[in-house]
This record gives structure tokens, sequence and C-alpha cells, in this order.
């Protein structure tokens, strides 16, 4: 098949059982080979010595269409002047095919975020955090199947193995890839079974007085930087998903008009949420310490420039205990204590929280209902919080007293 090839047309190319070739019309001989690993390579055939020689000029994805022709034309020309490419080509392949673990998953990234761009942000960074660090300066082709399994033991003495499962569910479409490539000759990923971790149970205090000391320990904590004190102490507050808060941009929020407007990652609806004054006072530290001339994020990565923090989970669990109190927990008890302690109703804390709330014509989520009455409730809850830690600093001076 020929056709005149645009980024978009190759973009959209689906994959099949079997390997195949995309003639592109503008520059003959260049063709796209579409992988059924859904990886897409630009290639260039030319005729020497009487044999037709396939010349690879690299992926899609590293490769934009406009860069893999100019390179196409300059080695047809060097071709035309009697360069005999195919074997400088092969010679400089064959200097480049040793490569580190983390060029190759850099590579498949590239292809990786064509198809999952939401998805790509999290998983390099989980990449570049955990992964990379480990098989620092090693090549794919050295690594065992007990090397990944050392890695996989690495990370559950961390306490990270479901990080673990989704970086090793990564690495199979790497190694296939990789194979697609011909960098390696098998996929060493694919006999790695693991077990699931068992659930965990997200444990909520829900007794005020407990759960006001635990405020309380939040506030008085040495943190070891401002952003991680800042999104923890953020929890009480806005109770949202642990991985929306750490996503959160500054761009999604209007400091006029108090409210934070962002894509939920579980029901891709858009949440808005009210923001208090508590909560404006707390943004606007990092405001003062330039962190948003720095990043597009709130709470920027401390290990790529461009990305976000990944979790406060570390942190968090220094500070309370998971037995006593989980990141999880913040919503059971911002539920919990809204209606018992502040009468809203629970179709009004529902939607603040975010879930799918059908009505009476089934119509799903939506972020502008109740928003009145939503905008009063997170005041209200922000200075319940006040309300509760002071009350128990209050209970201890009048013991200490006594």
């Amino acid at each position: 098949m020929t056709v005149k090839l645009t980024d978009l047309k190759i973009k959209n190319l689906i994959p099949e059982d079997k390997k195949y070739k995309v003639w592109d019309a503008v520059v003959s001989g260049m063709y796209v080979l579409v992988r059924p690993s859904g990886s897409r390579m630009f290639v260039l055939r030319v005729r020497e010595f009487n044999k037709q020689k396939e010349i690879t000029i690299g992926a899609y994805g590293v490769w934009n269409l406009a860069d893999a022709r100019a390179k196409a034309l300059e080695i047809k020309l060097a071709h035309s002047q009697g360069e005999q490419v195919s074997r400088t080509y092969a010679a400089s392949t064959k200097a480049e095919k040793y490569k580190s673990l983390e060029d190759v998953c850099i590579n498949w990234l590239a292809n990786y975020k064509l198809e999952y761009p939401r998805k790509h942000r999290e998983t390099e960074n989980r990449m570049k955090k955990h992964l990379f660090p480990f098989f620092k300066g090693r090549t794919i082709q050295e690594l065992k199947r007990q090397d990944i399994k050392d890695f996989i033991t690495h990370m559950k003495r961390k306490g990270i193995e479901h990080t673990a499962i989704r970086i090793k569910q990564n690495l199979v479409h790497v190694w296939e890839d990789a194979r697609d490539r011909e960098l390696i000759s098998e996929n060493i990923i694919v006999g790695i079974k693991l077990k699931k971790p068992k659930h965990q149970h997200q444990q909520a205090e829900l007794n005020t007085e407990k759960f006001a000391q635990i405020l309380n320990r939040i506030d008085t904590y040495k943190y070891s930087n401002i952003h991680q004190e800042v999104g923890i102490k953020l929890m009480a507050h806005l109770f949202a998903r642990h991985s929306e808060l750490t996503a959160m941009k500054w761009s999604d929020i209007d400091f006029t008009k108090r409210k934070w407007e962002y894509m939920q990652t579980k029901t891709n609806d858009i949440r808005l949420v009210p923001l208090s004054k508590q909560v404006i006072a707390l943004l606007n530290t990092l405001k003062i310490v330039g962190s948003a001339d720095q990043s597009d994020y709130v709470f920027p990565s401390d290990v790529s420039k461009t990305g976000h923090i990944s979790s406060f989970r570390n942190e968090f669990v220094k500070i309370v205990k998971p037995e006593e109190h989980s990141i999880h927990g913040f919503r059971a008890v911002a539920r919990t204590f809204m209606q018992e302690d502040l009468k809203y109703s629970p179709d009004v804390i529902e939607h603040q929280l975010g879930h799918v709330v059908p009505d009476r014509l089934g119509a799903a989520y939506n972020r502008t209902k109740h928003l009145e009455d939503r905008t009063k409730m997170m005041t209200d809850w922000s200075n319940y919080l006040d309300r509760i830690k002071r009350g128990v600093k209050e209970i201890k001076l009048v013991n200490k007293d006594d």
C-alpha cells in the first residue's frame, strides 16, 4: 500500500497479527513498518550489489515524518554518489544496538505517549524514580530474568509492591518492542509471575477527638520540604483523590473565583472544587516561594523537570501510622462528619466527592449541581477542622491545669 503519509495517518495505523508496510508516496523507497506490538519504524529500501537492502531510520515518536524523510533523502543522495550506505549505516546501527535499558524504555515511552497521552507522564515518572536508578548504565541485552526479580524484591522491601507490579507490566511491552527492533531475541519478562498484594483496608479515624489530634500532628510536623507540607495539609480540606491532588496544576486554579477545576482520572468528568480561605492561604505559601514560576504543577517532581510529585505517602506515614488513618480516609471522614455534624445532605456531599450521582433522568455527575451549597459546605468544613483542632488543644490545657 502506497499513500501520501502524514503524522496523523501514521499515528492511526492499526497493528495487525503480522507486521506490514505502508509505502510513502513522497520519498520513493521509504516505508513505515507497523509491527504487532504497535511500534512503527521508518525504513528505507535501496539497491546495492544487485540486492535490496533495508536501512532502518528509526522509530516513529522518536522521529517525526519530516525528519525521517529528510534522513531518507540524505541517504539516497549518498547512495547516488556511490557510497555503500547499507554498510555505513549497518556499522552505525551495530554500534547503537547495545543500548541501556533506560534508552530502550525512553524509546518505548515515545510510542506509548501516542497511544496513552494521559498515562504517559505518570508511567515515565515511575520509571525515572525507581527503574532507571536501579539499572543505571546496564544494557537490555545483559539483563537476566533474575535481575528483574531482584528489582521487584527491592521494591517490595521499600513497601511499594503495587508500583513494582505496574512497572513489570510496562516492561513486558518494553521487551516486546525491543524484540521487534531485533535488540533482543526473547521477552524474559513474560515468564515472571507476581502475586497481587492483598488489598489493604484504607483506615479512616471517625472519632472526632482522635481525628483532631491527627490534624494537629500534621500541623506541627517538621517536613522535608514545603511542597510535602502544603500537600499533606490540603488533604483534609479538599479530600481529593491522592493521584489528583499530586497532579494539581496552577492553570486549573482560579484564585479570584476561589475554585479548582480538573479532570477526574477515575470518572473522566470535570470536578469543580470550591476553595476555602484556608486552602487559598496554603496555596499562596507556595506562590510566595516561587513554585508557580518554576513548574506547571503545584507539586513539582524532584526527579523530572516537567513532571509532578508521585506521592505524599512516604512523608504521610511518618506522621500518621497506617493503622490509625490513611490518605484515602480523609474522604470517608469528610463524608461522615459533614453529614452527621454539619448536617449537609448526602446528595450535596457525594457531588463534592466527585462521585457519579445519577439524577431522575439518569444524567451522571454535574460539576455545577448544588454549587452554592457546596461552596458554603467547603468553607464550613475548613472552619470545622480548625474548630475541632482548637477544641483538642483547649482540652489538653484544662487537663494540664488540673
